[in-house]
């Protein structure tokens, strides 16, 4: 959520700016985390009503007021913020992903030939 707000603050964006979907998703790729990532942090900027979904074919978000009072309340890069900004990114990007489930070790018989 942090860096979804981030992006809106390092563009500069106020309440009532939109950033498309397209323009996210490639600010997204500097942060280094997974697509599914910014499909979690969108639902919950939206559900936090931090941003307003527009209509799917602009697939645009904008920045509600209460989004642009989270950034001026986010302490970015001050001291113990950005360090710790800093180790759960670098968590994040190390992590494996979860092994599949195993398939079923039971066969039809026409199968096993």
């Amino acid at each position: 959520m942090r860096a979804v707000l981030g992006i809106y603050r390092a563009l500069r964006k106020r309440h009532g700016s939109a950033l498309a979907l397209v323009t996210l998703q490639q600010e997204w790729k500097k942060t280094g985390l997974r697509r599914s990532d910014l499909d979690t942090a969108l639902a919950e900027l939206v559900a936090r009503q931090f941003l307003l979904r527009g209509e799917p074919p602009a697939a645009a978000y904008e920045l509600s007021w209460l989004g642009e009072r989270a950034i001026h309340s986010l302490r970015f890069n001050t001291g113990f913020g950005a360090l710790r900004d800093w180790a759960t990114l670098r968590r994040a990007r190390r992590r494996r992903l979860q092994p599949a489930e195993p398939g079923s070790s039971r066969r039809r018989r026409d199968d096993r030939r």
